[in-house]
């Protein structure tokens, strides 16, 4: 598998000011539409072009959640030019759309049924700056994409970035909600990552590794916004990225994609919303390997077993991230259920479970 080489700190930024001054030909810029300015990238790297006297074209007339239609826009723009670097800078779904951009320059193929043929060309290289300490995408082989109101994971090993360049200074500013639901991601994705029936050892150090950083931080974060905790989240979100890029996610981001796709909640808010109760039901199941049930709880610093669903259930509310006061449909939360991801779940859920899981997580917000 495609290996992202990884930059940290100031590192990160002179490695960008390397990449843009080698560069042949124009750049292709990736971006929020106001995060872009707001975190500071736009100036420095604004500086780095026009002192490289090096011309480039922004792209960033897609949705919070990247459509399908978007991805077509974006490709159109592009027909024709010849771009030999694509800068990636936002959050998650900003690195997914580049990410998708460089794939589909480059592969013919179908979403729905994940088949790809390479075309013979050379694909521009990708660097990933995230502006946010949550998703990974900077690291994975796998992209986000809606159509039809069903949501898609695009894999294949070509998708990962060349360079992931985390600088974390860009994510200072982030509004106090976006880096709840960006941070609870992360720490989400190393549990998920390390319960996984994919699990390895390599995935199990990334996980721990990234876990060790989250915790201690993740509620700081609610409280007093530190820059030492910043760039542990930072850190943290990356080494998640990559254990998540081996075993993928498990029951709750699987349960995860209705809620975005009908209600409109932010990733890491829907992920929150089943992961204490899921974390319940894989605490108390025998499928679940009792090893990684006790180093989770040694590492969370809960009493094994009963305290760790407990405690996750505390993070989630201290963040904020409750259900909204509107009614949900179950059918419609049972029918989005991404089986692919509820299959990697340590604990095999049933129909029957995953309703359970439902009804505990929101059942009063539920028709």
């Amino acid at each position: 598998m495609k290996e992202t080489q990884p930059y940290f700190g100031d590192e990160a930024i002179q490695k960008l000011e390397k990449c843009i001054a080698s560069t042949d030909g124009q750049i292709l810029i990736v971006r929020g539409k106001k995060s872009f300015g707001t975190c500071g990238a736009a100036s420095i790297i604004h500086e780095y072009l026009h002192k490289n006297s090096k011309q480039h074209i922004e792209f960033s007339e897609f949705a919070n959640n990247p459509q399908f239609t978007d991805l077509e826009k974006g490709l159109a723009l592009l027909k024709d030019m010849d771009f030999k670097t694509i800068v990636a800078v936002g959050g998650g779904s900003v690195i997914d759309m580049a990410k998708l951009l460089r794939f589909f320059i480059t592969h013919e193929g179908m979403i729905e049924t994940g088949a790809y043929i390479a075309k013979p060309t050379a694909p521009p290289s990708l660097i990933a700056i995230p502006t946010t300490a949550g998703s990974g995408s900077e690291t994975t082989h796998f992209a986000v994409i809606y159509k039809d109101n069903i949501k898609y994971s695009v894999e294949h090993t070509d998708m990962a970035p060349d360079y992931a360049l985390i600088y974390p200074m860009f994510t200072y500013d982030n509004p106090q909600y976006l880096t709840a639901c960006s941070g609870f991601d992360a720490f989400a994705q190393s549990i998920e990552a390390y319960w996984n029936k994919n699990a390895t050892e390599e995935s199990d150090r990334y996980a721990l590794k990234a876990l060790e950083l989250l915790y201690p931080t993740i509620l700081d974060i609610a409280k007093n916004s530190t820059v030492e905790s910043r760039n542990k989240m930072s850190e943290g979100a990356y080494w998640a990225g990559k254990a998540i890029n081996i075993t993928k996610t498990t029951a709750p981001h699987a349960g995860s994609y209705p809620f975005t796709t009908h209600y409109g909640y932010p990733h890491g808010h829907a992920v929150a919303l089943t992961f204490p109760a899921i974390a319940e039901y894989n605490f108390h199941s025998h499928e679940m390997p009792g090893n990684k049930k006790r180093m989770l709880a040694a590492i969370l610093k809960a009493n094994y077993p009963n305290d760790v669903p407990t405690l996750i259930q505390s993070i989630t509310d201290i963040l904020g991230l409750r259900p909204s006061n509107i009614q949900h449909d179950p059918t419609l939360l049972m029918a989005g259920i991404n089986p692919s991801r509820l299959s990697n779940n340590p604990a095999s859920l049933s129909m029957e479970d995953c309703i359970k899981v439902l009804n505990d997580s929101i059942g009063k917000n539920l028709y």
